[in-house]
């Protein structure tokens, strides 16, 4: 006499399963090949591109929480516990996201940056360019941009500078020859020549820090981000200028 095991499975709803999973991946690569095609604009195109793999995921979960039954047909009883595994393993894979997400809420809700604002998290400096879903976006003072989860922001300090309209923090060094004796003077005629200039705002001082023997880290408020290299060419000429005399 031959004995099924008790987790035996349905051969033809195996195959059923298989073949629908062919049918519903390729329905969902067709769909991304049709919305590439559609004519959007570039905000459109983002959200769209965002969107459609949380679509997927959802899809698939509800694909395979329907499966189940259609698997297990022979032995009902064990539906219920196959069901709660595959929840659980979605959310386990899906954690990351989700705390991401709710870091990210309770994060932009809690109004600590925007948009512009300049940062300093450990050894990044840089301005905000984004605040997404899951990962604050920043512009470092070389142009990189630095992709940080909201969750790095929970367990770090952040120092900010608040950004105001009309002005664009720029940062760049100067070398000059050592002199411990014209420091000070040396920081007053670089902040007189950064406001002296036309492209300059201002809103805010301009900040300069000797950082080692005879160089200076210099940070001037622009008008807008274009003029940050003039206002840095303006001032080394006149400093420049003022050194010959």
């Amino acid at each position: 006499m031959s004995m099924s095991s008790p987790l035996e499975i349905s051969t033809f709803g195996l195959v059923l399963f298989l073949l629908l999973t062919i049918v519903l991946f390729t329905l969902m690569r067709g769909l991304r090949w049709l919305l590439s095609l559609v004519p959007m604009t570039k905000p459109q195109r983002h959200t769209t591109n965002r969107a459609i793999p949380v679509a997927e995921s959802v899809i698939g979960l509800v694909y395979l929480l329907s499966a189940v039954p259609m698997v297990l047909n022979e032995h009902p009883k064990y539906t219920p516990i196959a069901l709660a595994l595959i929840v659980l393993a979605f959310a386990w894979v899906s954690w990351f996201a989700i705390r991401e997400f709710i870091n990210g809420v309770l994060f932009k809700a809690g109004q600590v940056c925007q948009v512009g604002d300049h940062v300093h998290i450990n050894d990044i400096h840089g301005r905000i360019l984004q605040m997404g879903y899951r990962f604050l976006v920043i512009e470092t003072d070389d142009g990189d941009e630095a992709i940080i989860p909201y969750s790095r922001l929970s367990r770090q300090s952040v120092v900010r500078t608040p950004h105001q309209e009309g002005e664009c923090r720029y940062e760049f060094k100067m070398h000059l020859p050592p002199n411990p004796a014209a420091v000070t003077e040396r920081k007053t005629i670089i902040k007189h020549h950064a406001l002296n200039c036309h492209w300059s705002s201002l809103l805010r001082e301009p900040r300069v820090e000797l950082v080692d023997s005879g160089l200076f880290e210099v940070t001037v408020y622009a008008l807008d981000r274009d003029h940050g290299p003039a206002i840095e060419a303006a001032i080394k000429d006149a400093f420049a200028t003022v050194e010959e005399g």
